[in-house]
């Protein structure tokens, strides 16, 4: 008998305790997790002008890369005079090559662009988990959301396009993550990429969004977003880079034949088409 009512008990506390569970496992109606964000095109927009906000942080694009980083370049002087000069610790040191890499602002460019890769690999995944790429009716709204919906997924790759590049100028082979970090942080901690890789990967991601990009002054489109003009110039710039303007530790024998990528890169209306990459170049640089 005993035995019995023992078993009664374990039965209902397991029962009990499962309910309880169930019963405490709920989500608020205001709770705005992927599904809610990526179903929707104003959230989503709202996500990815998160990483439009993260371009303007001083570590970033707002004071430290084009302005430190800008530093003994073809645009601006900073002499090797003066005790600052062999000071590993101080931007003018660091900008004529006597940097040490304890230091910290470089530490914190590196978080703040890592931050923004993460953010764009959050909206490109959301994205592309989203049912808005796959309606259920072929309708003129569907296809309409569709397609600002791959223009925001545009924008994201295209800015973690540029990130990696910027990256990669600063620190050469650096860790390559096109994906969240899980939760576990099994995807979190990374070896460096050779930058070659990276580079092969962004250019062959940018030539599949480009089409999904409008020019400036498409529809209202401005050049507060990334634009294809952009895109098509950031791609040119990666190409290049590629080809050899990055400084590697050895020759690499490909490296020339990586000029021939974007020969004809422009054909519509709003810039006439070239033969030369050179030309294409031009062009590009004085199309919005």
């Amino acid at each position: 008998m005993k035995a019995i009512y023992k078993t009664l008990i374990l039965s209902a506390g397991v029962i009990y305790f499962t309910s309880c569970s169930d019963f405490l496992d709920q989500s608020s109606p205001s709770e705005m997790n992927d599904e809610t964000v990526f179903n929707n095109t104003y959230y989503t927009n709202l996500a990815l002008n998160k990483v439009y906000g993260d371009l303007t942080q001083d570590q970033t694009y707002s004071s430290f890369l084009p302005i430190v980083c800008g530093l003994n370049t073809d645009c601006e002087l900073v002499d090797g005079l003066g005790v600052d000069a062999s000071n590993t610790s101080n931007e003018r040191g660091c900008m004529n090559y006597n940097c040490s890499p304890g230091w910290s602002r470089l530490a914190n460019v590196w978080d703040a662009m890592y931050k923004l890769i993460e953010n764009t690999n959050l909206v490109i995944e959301g994205v592309e988990a989203s049912p808005l790429l796959n309606p259920s009716e072929d309708t003129s709204e569907a296809r309409a959301l569709k397609k600002t919906m791959l223009c925001y997924r545009a924008e994201a790759k295209t800015l973690r396009a540029m990130v990696y590049l910027d990256l990669i100028r600063l620190f050469g082979d650096i860790p390559f993550k096109m994906e969240r970090s899980q939760s576990d942080l099994s995807n979190a901690y990374l070896g460096k990429t050779d930058r070659d890789e990276i580079m092969d990967s962004l250019i062959t991601d940018l030539e599949e969004i480009i089409p999904d990009l409008p020019w400036a002054g498409e529809d209202g489109y401005t050049t507060e977003h990334v634009t294809r003009g952009y895109a098509h110039g950031l791609l040119a710039n990666i190409a290049l880079t590629r080809a050899g303007f990055a400084i590697r530790e050895k020759a690499k024998e490909e490296r020339t034949a990586i000029l021939s990528i974007r020969p004809n890169v422009v054909t519509t209306r709003r810039v006439p088409k070239c033969t030369s990459w050179r030309s294409n170049i031009w062009l590009l640089s004085s199309t919005p």
